[in-house]
């Protein structure tokens, strides 16, 4: 077991020493020369903890041409996450908070230091395009100049001052099990000496090791089927039901143990968006998440499994009781079925349910504005709501997805994505940050424990801003130099702090 867990915020402690083990299978793993010292300085003006500055920016890359849904849906290694989560543990909650992922930067001679693709761990680029160009399999879509560079384990101190507890790592399943040897021209192995290049697994162990030190927790995303097919299920022509065991296999059999104690579990399939529930079809979630489950539980009784939703269309009430609306679930998002078609572990109380919700930034949709018309993916002529209309329509569809499950009691409630647009919002009345409020708002209530944010990087990209307008935005939890902080949206955030039991992550091996 490791040692007791600090229970104060992150944020007021100092940093700790670095050489210090922080449980009994964590000695000397670090020495002075292999982990990076904190260089990070804080803004004395703001209480919202900044990266380290590297003075020098960086340049973002984008290519569209793809909806929001499957731009979402596509390998995004290059994409972060924050969370509140919680854990059942022999009928008590304990709850957390949860973020991303650690970017790690090549730094060349030459003034043209860019590198193709997504060079984010763990999985290849959000943008499929550019798999070709990447040998390597963990490419970017960012460039920097030799002189930037936002180093891994400062932003591992950058998100545990701003009491972020965890990390939500999107892999890919052939990636896992080829096991193939990153590029690691992708990285500066100079400056980030802990990281282990030699195979895919062994860069995910090192991750996840260096986040411990940060007692940052990790929950491993089974993001994509293989770096071309993110898959609508846990299955394709491209990928069997076999291999996709079989990956979770190698994730227990070489992360369950003391040396990788930070590890909570798995989402077992992001966004099944064509899967079906309860019909007993090929596809049938509340076949297939069991299943991942129980093998997960099998090699690993420690673990919680992260089950997200599928989709469908549904109609609810209008707000005065009058007439009803049509809604359509964010992917990931439907959890209906369960009330019907629950799904049944072989260990009970492992059970986290990880649904997705969005602000309209992700998509436009109709029932976020009043009397839009709809054109393609647009919505046009609408008029905003009032903050208490746009609260009553973010409450229903919420509640009905998946928030009438704090009935049941099955298991808990963590968005497995939420977000979009904040500080970059173009609505007039801010429509994008007030959905996003209103969502962490619904994420506090009993029964939940908060989500993942989406995301922590600066090129997160979005197509609708506002609903009526088409184009590509990026935003993240940091600017484009990854040295300074985005203040509002991360004030905004705070909002969660509030949640009980926040904590960083204890052991629980």
């Amino acid at each position: 077991m490791a040692t007791s867990p600090r229970v104060t915020s992150p944020r007021a402690e100092p940093d700790e020493d670095e050489n210090q083990p922080r449980s009994p299978s964590e000695y000397k793993r670090y020495s002075s020369s292999s982990i990076l010292t904190d260089s990070s300085q804080e803004d004395s003006s703001s209480d919202v903890q900044m990266p380290a500055s590297t003075g020098a920016k960086g340049t973002k890359q984008h290519k569209g041409g793809k909806t929001a849904q499957e731009r979402k849906n596509q390998p995004t290694a290059g994409k972060c996450f924050k969370v509140l989560f919680i854990v059942v543990v022999v009928g008590s909650v304990v709850a957390g908070t949860v973020i991303v992922i650690l970017k790690l930067v090549q730094q060349k001679d030459s003034a043209n230091s860019g590198f193709n693709g997504n060079g984010y761990f763990p999985i290849p680029t959000a943008e499929v395009d550019s798999l070709a160009q990447t040998a390597g399999r963990i490419a970017d879509g960012t460039s920097v100049t030799s002189e930037s560079l936002p180093l891994g384990f400062q932003l591992a101190a950058f998100l545990a001052r701003n009491n972020f507890n965890s990390v939500r790592l999107p892999l890919c399943i052939e990636s896992i099990l080829n096991d193939r040897r990153p590029n690691p021209d992708l990285i500066n192995t100079a400056a980030n000496r802990a990281i282990n290049v030699q195979s895919y697994t062994g860069l995910l162990s090192s991750i996840i090791r260096a986040l411990a030190f940060r007692k940052i927790s990790v929950l491993l995303d089974l993001h994509t089927l293989t770096p071309t097919d993110a898959g609508g299920s846990w299955t394709s022509d491209n990928l069997s039901e076999i291999s996709y065991l079989a990956a979770v296999d190698v994730l227990a059999t070489k992360l369950c143990n003391d040396q990788h104690w930070n590890v909570i579990g798995i989402d077992l399939k992001n966004k099944p968006y064509a899967a079906t529930w309860g019909d007993n079809g090929p596809n049938d979630w509340a076949v297939g998440a069991p299943k991942i489950a129980n093998r997960m539980l099998k090699g690993c009784p420690n673990w919680l499994a992260f089950a997200q939703g599928t989709v469908s269309k549904h109609t609810l009430r209008s707000d005065d009781n009058t007439q009803v609306f049509s809604y359509t679930d964010w992917w990931g998002g439907g959890l209906q079925n369960e009330a019907t078609a629950p799904l049944k572990l072989s260990i009970p109380n492992k059970l986290v349910y990880a649904p997705h919700y969005y602000s309209p930034s992700e998509y436009p949709q109709s029932y976020f504005v009043l009397n839009g018309i709809r054109d393609h993916d647009l919505m046009v002529g609408y008029t905003e709501y009032t903050n208490e209309t746009l609260k009553r329509r973010v409450t229903a569809t919420t509640a009905d997805m998946f928030g009438f499950l704090t009935q049941y009691q099955q298991g808990a409630i963590v968005l497995g994505e939420f977000g979009g647009l904040y500080t970059k919002d173009a609505f007039a009345n801010l429509t994008n940050r007030r959905v996003i409020e209103l969502t962490m708002d619904v994420a506090s209530q009993p029964g939940y424990a908060g989500g993942y944010v989406w995301g922590l990087n600066p090129e997160t990209t979005y197509e609708y801003n506002p609903s009526d307008t088409k184009g590509s935005w990026s935003e993240g939890l940091v600017d484009e130099t990854w040295a300074t902080a985005n203040e509002p949206f991360l004030t905004a955030l705070k909002k969660l702090d509030a949640l009980p039991f926040l904590q960083p992550w204890p052991c629980l091996t």
